[in-house]
């Protein structure tokens, strides 16, 4: 998608800002159906960050370890999946539906951010693993 025109650390984070947003902008919804469209926006987000996401590993890690680093990816992806749903029960209980999507919305802003940040140092790693001949 835009990781080849901008790269995957941009991609990445302004991807990760947007369902941030996106989330929090979804606590507003009133009306189901529109609710159904905001979801399918949030999916639109989504998409763009697998490809640049499998792109960048594949570009920081070893040749030789690159089926260790996308299993432990897609191990966390199975985990994250059965872990959410009784954790955003439980969060519903403390701040209502509306306000778990502010939450979660605030959470996915911070990691998109960070991802900027994340992404910057890890190229200056590696390219000192690199100059070293590791």
């Amino acid at each position: 998608m835009g990781e080849c025109r901008f790269g995957a650390r941009q991609t990445l984070t302004v991807f990760g800002s947007y369902l941030g947003r996106r989330h929090v902008v979804d606590r507003l919804c009133r009306q189901p159906g529109v609710h159904v469209v905001r979801r399918v926006m949030l999916g639109f987000g989504e998409g763009a960050t697998f490809p640049t996401a499998t792109r960048a590993m594949s570009d920081w890690t070893a040749q030789g370890n690159r089926g260790f680093a996308q299993g432990i990816t897609h191990s966390s992806a199975r985990l994250g999946n059965a872990l959410t749903p009784p954790l955003v029960v439980w969060l519903m209980t403390l701040v209502t539906w509306r306000g778990s999507f502010i939450v979660l919305g605030l959470v996915s802003l911070s990691l998109g951010g960070g991802l900027g940040f994340v992404f910057s140092e890890m190229i200056r790693v590696i390219t000192r693993a690199y100059a070293r001949g590791a």
